[in-house]
């Protein structure tokens, strides 16, 4: 049967120093059910790591791997970011990495196209 993690569990997953027995919970259905977020989702987990990187729970030159580790795991989503120049941006601009992060990338590599492409 498909569940819904919240974003505080799934981070939960990924972060070396949490234990949270919900989230051990969770992660043990992953085996044997479909764990579907909305698209939203990602943002939180994003704007999660970014915050424990902010206050020292993580190194900076290893925060994007806790992400990535996330999206190796069996979690459906109808819609994907990229999370590593959302990430990025947010750091940059010191945004969090909700959708407005995610626009300014969209954005930019929209702007950047014809020179990436040559066209």
């Amino acid at each position: 049967m498909a569940f819904v993690p919240d974003a505080s569990v799934a981070v939960a997953w990924v972060l070396p120093d949490e234990e949270a027995t919900l989230a051990d919970l969770a992660s043990d259905r992953l085996g044997n059910d479909t764990a579907k977020v909305p698209d939203v989702f990602w943002h939180e987990p994003r704007n999660l790591l970014l915050s424990a990187e902010r206050r020292g729970r993580i190194d900076n030159r290893h925060a994007d791997l806790p992400m990535a580790r996330l999206r190796r795991l069996p979690i459906h989503c109808p819609g994907e970011a990229e999370d590593r120049h959302v990430m990025a941006l947010a750091r940059d601009h010191r945004l969090t990495a909700y959708p407005r992060a995610t626009w300014r990338w969209r954005s930019a590599r929209a702007a950047l196209w014809p020179a990436w492409t040559g066209a």
